[in-house]
């Protein structure tokens, strides 16, 4: 296992640096923890990196593949069904991926060749009271220019091909910035102490 095979490599103690050491039995995860013979603190492979406190790797690996690997998510509510948790655990989950990424762009810059390209999103209408006016009073009120969204599912009306107003564009990383996330999931979050 990467994690194990990590902490063979480097036996310093991510906390004081004293490269004395014994096995201290194993994780929930069946990883194998050591107890440090100078500070006396125990510690695994994982100590110190980004994914060091998450109690169940296995699962988050899952939610990344489903962030990274898929078109489209699943929604918060569905994923934690899907593997048996709490939507609170997936939801923080994926705000750590967001930091990390987020932190991996800011230290690594922009450098060399950089592809950039852009999506469109349909303009979010969460909180918009366009329409309340109209069906309140619909015989004096003008209907709003755009129609609602679920008028496109329940009426039949047809989407506008192309780019619109109502289409916002969005810049999405390059895929260096990516792999670079993906090596950091991996390895250690920077500022933090770390374990070789």
């Amino acid at each position: 296992m990467e994690i194990e095979a990590r902490t063979n490599q480097g036996h310093k103690c991510p906390f004081c640096g004293d490269e004395r050491r014994q096995k201290w039995d194993r994780t929930r995860t069946k990883v194998q923890r050591y107890r440090c013979c100078g500070c006396q603190k125990t510690y695994s492979g994982r100590t110190g990196s980004a994914i060091g406190r998450i109690h169940r790797p296995d699962l988050f690996m899952e939610a990344l593949k489903d962030m990274l690997d898929t078109s489209a998510p699943q929604s918060v509510r569905k994923l934690a069904r899907q593997l048996d948790l709490n939507k609170d655990t997936i939801s923080r989950w994926r705000m750590l991926v967001f930091s990390i990424i987020r932190n991996s762009s800011a230290a690594a810059g922009f450098s060399g060749i950089i592809e950039a390209d852009e999506t469109y999103q349909r303009e979010s209408r969460k909180g918009s009271r366009e329409w309340v006016p109209y069906f309140a009073d619909t015989h004096n009120e003008s209907r709003p220019p755009r129609p609602r969204w679920e008028d496109f599912t329940t009426k039949g009306l047809k989407m506008m091909r192309g780019l619109s107003k109502w289409q916002l564009p969005i810049p999405p990383h390059s895929k260096e910035a990516l792999a670079g996330a993906f090596r950091s999931l991996r390895g250690h979050s920077p500022g933090r102490a770390s374990c070789p």
